[in-house]
């Protein structure tokens, strides 16, 4: 299938993987892709007393030098068509997804609650039938608020959550050597996936290098993040390419995938502004195309990383 074909199934069509049987029917699907090719695919979950976390390890990860990862789970719909991602900022990121809603929820409360009594004030009724009208709208006007703070999962994911996901199906038909692959769980939630790859490989993890890639459908510029101890391999994997380097420090660090792993960078495709990386048009419904170019850019470069590490 094309790009164009597989944004349509895997970020349009297929877009929201919020709930659980919703990933784990993405996850059946798409594993098919990378089994044609060769691939063992293992779906593991990991149970918690509210929630759990599922991930899918394509090769053999024991024996794998290098680890391809992407987020493939979605987020709630910002309600906020101006929504900016921030990937090395995940507070920056959090503010502009909750302050919308909970902004829309307050305005939304307060409108129906001024209406009821403007409207209340202007008919005749009787005690009863005013305390019956009041108690039903409140408690619908409350229970729509809480389903607007509680959020809507998002229904489309074409380059937060999917364009990781099809990069790491391009570079599997290549068959890199000693390369894995993982599609990762609640990236944008606890991390839990990336706890879970911790205990998957508690004691060799530290030697594989990993790379994570994270929105690298849209935008100007390709960014290699990395920890200020591997900047050396954000360099060997940018090689010649025009990229921009970039040295997540504590802050950016403390609630950034990378914190999990030794030898770490993270890929994003951005606009900068402001001295800010930020990816824009998604966590809403815009989130709809991917950049063919850009996209087959930041392909290539993990390819000839993989290829020549």
């Amino acid at each position: 299938m094309s790009l164009e074909e597989n944004v349509l199934k895997y970020g349009v069509s297929g877009g929201i993987r919020y709930r659980e049987p919703e990933k784990l029917y993405f996850l059946n699907v798409i594993s098919k892709d990378f089994q044609e090719l060769g691939y063992n695919v293992q779906i593991l979950k990991k149970e918690n007393k509210r929630f759990s976390g599922i991930n899918a390890y394509i090769g053999d990860l024991a024996k794998a030098k290098h680890l391809v990862i992407a987020p493939y789970d979605t987020t709630v719909n910002s309600l906020n068509t101006d929504m900016k991602f921030y990937p090395f900022d995940n507070m920056g990121t959090q503010k502009g997804l909750y302050e919308k809603i909970r902004f829309k929820a307050l305005r939304f409360f307060l409108g129906v609650v001024l209406l009821l009594f403007l409207v209340l004030n202007f008919i005749s009724v009787s005690p009863k039938l005013f305390q019956i009208i009041a108690i039903s709208t409140l408690a619908i006007a409350t229970f729509i608020t809480y389903i607007m703070l509680k959020g809507r999962p998002n229904s489309v994911s074409a380059n937060l959550n999917t364009s990781g996901v099809l990069a790491l199906l391009e570079l599997a038909k290549e068959q890199p050597k000693h390369t894995a692959f993982i599609l990762v769980d609640r990236e944008f939630v606890d991390h839990l996936g990336h706890v879970m790859i911790n205990e998957a490989l508690p004691t060799t993890l530290d030697d594989k290098s990993i790379i994570h890639l994270n929105g690298i459908g849209n935008g100007e510029h390709i960014v290699i993040a990395s920890k200020e101890e591997h900047v050396k391999m954000a360099r060997n994997v940018a090689a010649n390419h025009k990229v921009k380097l970039f040295a997540l420090d504590d802050y950016g660090l403390s609630e950034h995938a990378l914190k999990y792993y030794d030898k770490a960078i993270s890929i994003s495709v951005c606009d900068e502004f402001n001295g800010r990386y930020e990816i824009s048009n998604v966590m809403n419904d815009q989130d709809v195309k991917i950049d063919e170019a850009q996209f087959n850019k930041v392909v290539s470069i993990v390819s000839q990383y993989l290829k020549t590490h």
